[in-house]
């Protein structure tokens, strides 16, 4: 990776989770001093100081070029290149343009990959396939079917096909396979909020003490589940945490305003629940690294990566709108990488949640904070050759044509 004096600038796109990748990728890094967080309004409403003095809103690629004229060359990287163009946060001609402008004045490009790396093999209309069939998901699905955004994933695979694709988890690539030369993978040991080989250790005092049981759910994932319940389940999201309340663990809700407004009508114990909407990064590390159990509707949320890495446990109650949008291609490569072949701990959501029924889930779930026999850990941390951000072998070189 670059060293502490290389200008960065890392160019968010709508997603959460991207900025959750591109923040993992900087943590306890001395090139952070040198990085520049370019935000779209989306993200920069709730982060505008997320890098204090280094963190400026975009509201398109010209605002990003002149941030770069002002800098030496150094590394621009894209969370993603892929989504920027179906945020309509620019188009493809105009992120063509920049990537030419900045390759002409000596800058280095990566992108990260949301396809880990199956644009290689399968064309895009065969990999994106949202399958949803009700309420707001029919409008995303409609929107994803149009004939702009397929023209929009055959454009953009032809033009970030050549530049190198940066993953958090997964393993290198061998000579000879479609990725060699352009995938680099990485795992930041300073994410980790005890050295990774000791936080099985320590993790289940340590959970002990946290009185909170915190469910994450986002937009997508929440008409998903309206989809699949009906007006069931604010009722059913409801009784798990009165289940929470129970247990005499205070429930915390992190979700989109209506959510939590459906939370308040059904609950006569509503006062006594943490219900927050969409929070800053700062915050929402803060409760995710607290909790004692973080649940989820979505077992590829990026979220996964630091909670696992601290050694705490989670649970998913459903796939989420990645697994059940895409096609099997995608749920395989997600099976194999961020989690190395091992099953999601799924729980299942009609269960009464209780310390003892989530004891006997966490023991069942295998300990994927533990170091496997090669140095790496058996969830979302690069298999052998493994590195580390700052290993001299990470490098963005590559033959891309910016």
């Amino acid at each position: 990776m670059p060293d502490s004096n290389t200008p960065i600038m890392l160019v968010i796109c709508n997603d959460y989770g991207e900025l959750a990748c591109a923040l993992y990728l900087l943590e306890g890094q001395a090139f952070v001093e040198n990085t520049t967080l370019m935000l779209p309004s989306r993200l920069y409403a709730n982060n505008p100081d997320v890098l204090p003095d280094r963190t400026f809103l975009y509201h398109s690629l010209d605002d990003v070029r002149s941030k770069m004229d002002s800098q030496k060359p150094g590394i621009l990287g894209l969370f993603t290149g892929y989504l920027l163009p179906i945020h309509r946060l620019c188009e493809t001609d105009e992120l063509d343009s920049l990537l030419r402008s900045t390759q002409a004045k000596g800058w280095r490009t990566f992108t990260t990959d949301p396809f880990f790396g199956l644009l290689d093999d399968i064309e895009p209309s065969k990999l994106v396939r949202f399958k949803w069939s009700l309420g707001s998901i029919i409008r995303v699905s409609e929107a994803m079917e149009r004939k702009r955004d397929r023209r929009l994933y055959s454009e953009l695979q032809r033009l970030l096909e050549g530049i190198m694709h940066v993953y958090p988890c997964g393993e290198p690539p061998s000579a000879g396979d479609p990725g060699f030369g352009k995938r680099l993978h990485f795992h930041n040991n300073a994410f980790a909020s005890e050295p990774i080989h000791e936080s099985s250790k320590v993790t289940l005092e340590a959970d002990l003490d946290s009185q909170r049981w915190l469910f994450v759910l986002g937009d997508l994932d929440y008409a998903i589940q309206t989809g699949k319940y009906g007006h069931k389940f604010p009722l059913i999201l409801t009784r798990k945490l009165h289940d929470t309340l129970e247990a005499g663990r205070v429930p915390t809700v992190i979700a989109p305003n209506h959510v939590l407004e459906a939370v308040r009508k059904h609950s006569p114990v509503a006062h006594a629940m943490e219900l927050v909407g969409h929070c800053d990064y700062s915050q929402f590390q803060s409760l995710l690294l607290d909790a004692e159990y973080v649940f989820y509707w979505n077992a590829s949320s990026f979220s996964c990566i630091p909670r696992t890495l601290s050694g705490k446990p989670w649970f998913t109650f459903d796939d989420g709108h990645l697994l059940k949008g895409l096609s099997a291609d995608y749920a395989n490569r997600l099976l194999h990488w961020f989690y190395r072949d091992e099953k999601p701990p799924y729980i299942d959501i009609s269960a009464t949640l209780s310390k003892e029924v989530l004891q006997d889930a966490r023991s069942a779930v295998p300990d994927v904070s533990a170091e496997d026999s090669g140095g790496a850990t058996r969830l979302v941390r690069p298999a052998s050759p493994a590195f580390s951000v700052g290993h001299p072998a990470a490098t963005l070189e590559s033959n891309s044509p910016y």
